[in-house]
């Protein structure tokens, strides 16, 4: 296996309270697969480009926010390319040791293109690429988080946090089978279902978790 690695990366700090950080970063990788061996997510030839801005906003007695934007272009040789942009942003603040809340929430658009590939590209020898290492096909990934820290006493606190997350995969089309009942009429379908066909994507995953942390503490 060899590698090749490209690193840059700028603090920006006009103001202490506002940092902002910028990088970019490429890699390229070369890894050989062995016979009878199962192919990992990087086999053969692959390229990454990644570039990142990040924002913060840390003022004393205000709201701590962030915002980061993070841009990447994969390929494999393979796989084709697959192009990643993910927004995340954040959101925290505390009154004295009584209370704090934090939230973040993330959003990535993922577009795959396998055409991109190289047909030459070996696969003799017996190695079988898995796709359980990454999924297929376009994606749009929303995900987020609230945790609250409540203390009501010194010897006593709270921690109920909530998390969900959402991924929606672009519908695969397929010609229509023109089939019919016996009595020569189409199945009628609801208006529900004629909005959810419209859509280019449609529901692929669902999380919804809420746990509950107490604490105490009798020092």
């Amino acid at each position: 296996t060899s590698t090749y690695d490209a690193n840059i990366d700028a603090d920006l700090r006009i103001f202490q309270w506002l940092p902002i950080t910028y990088s970019i970063r490429s890699q390229e990788s070369e890894s050989e697969s062995r016979p009878g061996t199962i192919s990992t997510y990087q086999s053969g030839k692959s390229k990454t480009r990644n570039r990142s801005l990040g924002v913060r906003f840390n003022l004393k007695s205000f709201p701590q926010l962030s915002f980061d934007y993070d841009k990447q272009n994969f390929w494999n040789e393979r796989r084709g390319t697959e192009l990643s942009d993910l927004y995340s942003t954040s959101f925290g603040y505390g009154i004295g040791n009584k209370f704090t809340i934090d939230t973040d929430y993330q959003h990535e658009n993922v577009t795959s293109d396998p055409s991109t590939a190289d047909p030459n590209a070996s696969t003799s020898g017996g190695s079988y690429y898995s796709s359980y290492y990454s999924s297929s096909g376009d994606e749009i990934i929303d995900s987020g988080s609230i945790s609250l820290r409540i203390n009501p006493v010194a010897t006593f606190s709270l921690n109920p946090i909530y998390d969900v997350r959402r991924e929606l995969q672009r519908r695969q089309t397929t010609p229509s089978s023109g089939y019919s009942t016996i009595f020569g009429q189409q199945p009628q379908t609801t208006q529900a279902e004629e909005k959810s066909e419209k859509s280019p994507f449609t529901l692929a995953a669902r999380e919804h978790r809420l746990s509950l942390t107490p604490s105490l503490n009798r020092d």
